[in-house]
């Protein structure tokens, strides 16, 4: 199992950031390195298909836990994807964000992609994009997201 951990400060209220990771239907604009399409809710699973480890994968996410300062996710034995975001304020209006993403690797290009540090990076960037967007909206007085 391939465990990552992101650690990212936003200039924004944990309240602000944990209603914008609600809005599944922004995830492809704000983290394009990742998301293929925007997710759908089937049943109790939020059906993602994802690119992040350099395959696509296409698999039903199971919320495990949802608070104000957690949200957790993993999939079904086969597929064996998982993760965690963690909100943590640090001062008013700076969120310290704890995403880790944990999977286990499958065939040769996701093996490439971990082995150069890939996946990381991707992960970066599309975590550094949210800081942005989520940054500019709340300093123009907009919603968090969905509404935009």
């Amino acid at each position: 199992m391939t465990s990552i951990q992101v650690e990212i400060h936003i200039a924004c209220p944990a309240p602000f950031i944990h209603e914008a990771l609600r809005q599944h239907q922004d995830w492809p604009t704000i983290a394009p390195e990742s998301f293929v399409e925007a997710p759908r809710e089937i049943g109790d699973r939020l059906w993602i298909r994802t690119r992040v480890t350099g395959a696509e994968r296409v698999f039903g996410a199971r919320l495990v836990s949802f608070s104000k300062n957690r949200v957790s996710w993993d999939t079904d034995p086969l597929t064996k994807v998982s993760g965690e975001v963690t909100l943590q304020e640090m001062l008013p209006g700076e969120t310290r964000l704890l995403f880790e993403f944990r999977y286990r690797r499958e065939g040769m290009i996701e093996a490439v992609f971990a082995s150069g540090d890939l996946v990381k990076r991707r992960l970066e960037d599309d975590l550094e994009r949210l800081k942005q967007v989520l940054e500019e909206r709340h300093a123009s007085g907009g919603p968090s997201g969905g509404e935009n």
